[in-house]
């Protein structure tokens, strides 16, 4: 597990198989299972890979690490992908951004695949 200051970590049943670095969404029963829609609501970013059934730390706020599902614009607004990774924000009827990427000196550039650094600060909808 990834450990970052002033962020939120807590623990959730994984109501399906989750990898690391990951976005999370709480399903009915409230367990998380991954992003699986472009745009749609994440609860947080899961910090190690999960089975179903298994126990699983979810940043829901603040620093995080995630996969980068394509190049990323320097501290430009992101949302996730239909894979639960993290891509810019395209602005959309539904579309909910959940932070954004920090670059540092060394990474100034991202690709597919890639983990980043992100702040993850909730669902916010940006409408279109």
């Amino acid at each position: 597990m990834m450990s970052a200051n002033n962020s939120t970590i807590i623990s959730r049943v994984a109501a399906a198989t989750i990898t690391a670095l990951q976005a999370v969404k709480f399903d009915a029963n409230g367990k998380v299972t991954p992003c699986d829609t472009l745009g749609e609501i994440a609860c947080g970013i899961a910090q190690r890979p999960a089975a179903a059934g298994e126990v699983v730390e979810v940043c829901v706020r603040g620093l995080t690490k995630a996969i980068a599902g394509a190049d990323l614009t320097e501290q430009g607004l992101l949302m996730v992908s239909a894979a639960g990774k993290v891509v810019d924000f395209a602005a959309g009827a539904g579309q909910y951004s959940v932070g954004s990427w920090i670059p540092n000196i060394n990474h100034t550039t991202t690709a597919d695949d890639e983990e980043v650094f992100i702040i993850f600060d909730g669902a916010s909808e940006q409408g279109a």
